[in-house]
């Protein structure tokens, strides 16, 4: 079956983000290089603003259709552009990236925790391997509950699979000779 790839003009059309945050983000870049205004705070505050608002804004706007996962990541993108902002604004100019740096630490504390509960929804997809589930099983496990294409998740379970069997094979070399 051939490969159909979209048109530049379709994928545009739904991926719309990319070129808008490119320009936002090239916009904050040639702004900053001349920061030599009489305020340059108000400079910073625009840059944060764009980089922690308006970017995760765009980012949920193109992809709605996506639900709880585009508000997960417009989360993350907004980690992100404080991350950049305070990469791209001169360290003399702080002064709300001073201020609000904790709030940076609160951001990345709920993305960890959301990784937490995705790790523990995927170690359970891996017990489901070790116990010896199908291949398509496990395949199906991981597609619902990771939201990824058909096509990586039986890459994944191949992968549980395999491990599966490695510890099998472990366990017999080791009980084989009085261990474990």
């Amino acid at each position: 079956m051939p490969i159909v790839l979209p048109s530049l003009g379709s994928w545009l059309k739904t991926n719309w983000f990319f070129v808008a945050a490119a320009i936002v983000f090239m916009g904050d870049v040639a702004v900053v290089q001349d920061m030599r205004e009489p305020s340059p705070h108000v400079i910073e505050a625009a840059v944060l603003a764009d980089l922690t608002l308006i970017v995760p804004l765009l980012y949920f706007v193109c992809y709605r259709s996506a639900g709880r996962k585009a508000i997960v990541k417009a989360v993350g993108l907004a980690c992100l552009g404080f991350w950049l902002s305070s990469k791209i604004v001169p360290t003399e100019n702080y002064q709300l990236i001073s201020t609000l740096w904790p709030l940076r630490y609160l951001g990345m504390a709920a993305l960890a925790a959301l990784e937490v509960a995705i790790l523990f929804s995927l170690v359970a997809i891996y017990k489901s391997a070790f116990s010896g589930a199908a291949e398509s099983e496990v395949a199906d496990r991981f597609a619902k509950t990771a939201e990824i294409p058909p096509w990586a998740a039986r890459l994944m379970a191949k992968e549980a699979l395999f491990w599966h069997r490695v510890w099998r094979a472990i366990k017999r070399i080791f009980s084989g000779s009085g261990g474990v």
